[in-house]
């Protein structure tokens, strides 16, 4: 699903926008923890029920996606250029945009000898090994933020509720990020801070005993969650944005969201 919500937006949107637009995407996931954490906070409240906790979170979550799946379906257009909330005009402007500074073509037939030949330039291995490792702060924070709150010493109950502010904070971070590589068109340099804020919670972590010193370690999952969302995001933005062809990009998306993919699962196995 991530590669074709990154490829998806790639063809609506200019490349001073793309980051911004993804970055919105991933806040909502960023959002959802937070949201979830309250959800599971109230859910956990259940006495005397036949059905466990987690239980209940699974039909809750589960049946909210499966809803918004079928809106998403009916409501979502397939290019700019067959938008039905847009006049004709709006249509016409729309793919303009994308032709001035996006791809090279709109619609166009796909070729899987040349969407594949991106692979051949070294710039592309480069974007490849970036998604591959980072998928050690995404999946880090997104997937353990409850077991390092949990080791701080607090409940069950407790660590669902503590989640919710870094969750935010670190929500709020990716669109600042975001929204200042497309101001300024450039993405190595802020993709660098948040990596370096997100490997500064990490030492902190490492380095303090997290009982001793809760509000310390506690810090240190903001800053974690500042610096996990905004690399992903910026990293895909890149590569899109430097991709023309929309074939291109829809293969390159795929590929790039193996590499990382591939991370993920071996971290889980870890």
């Amino acid at each position: 699903m991530l590669p074709g919500v990154v490829y998806y937006l790639s063809t609506f949107y200019k490349r001073d926008e793309l980051a911004t637009r993804i970055g919105i995407f991933y806040a909502a996931s960023a959002v959802s923890g937070a949201f979830s954490g309250l959800i599971a906070y109230g859910v956990f409240q259940i006495r005397n029920s036949g059905f466990y906790g987690w239980q209940y979170l699974f039909w809750i979550e589960g049946a909210s996606t499966s809803i918004f799946s079928i809106f998403a379906y009916f409501w979502l257009p397939r290019s700019p250029g067959s938008a039905r909330f847009f006049s004709a005009r709006e249509r016409e402007i729309a793919e303009a945009r994308i032709l001035s500074d996006s791809s090279d073509a709109i619609n166009e037939k796909f070729n899987i000898r040349d969407a594949f030949r991106p692979f051949l330039e070294w710039q592309y291995v480069s974007w490849a090994v970036m998604c591959f490792c980072l998928g050690v702060p995404q999946t880090s924070v997104v997937n353990f933020l409850p077991q390092i709150v949990a080791s701080l010493g607090y409940s069950t109950v407790k660590t669902n509720l503590f989640t919710v502010a870094p969750n935010i904070v670190g929500t709020i971070a990716l669109l600042m990020f975001t929204i200042s590589s497309d101001y300024f068109r450039e993405r190595s340099i802020h993709l660098c801070i948040a990596l370096a804020l997100n490997l500064i919670g990490f030492i902190i972590l490492g380095s303090v005993n997290v009982l001793a010193h809760r509000e310390i370690a506690y810090f240190a999952c903001f800053l974690l969650c500042m610096g996990s969302s905004a690399p992903a995001v910026l990293a895909n933005a890149w590569f899109s944005n430097n991709t023309t062809s929309e074939s291109r990009r829809a293969v390159v998306a795929a590929v790039m969201g193996i590499f990382s993919i591939t991370f993920q699962s071996c971290d889980y196995m870890t």
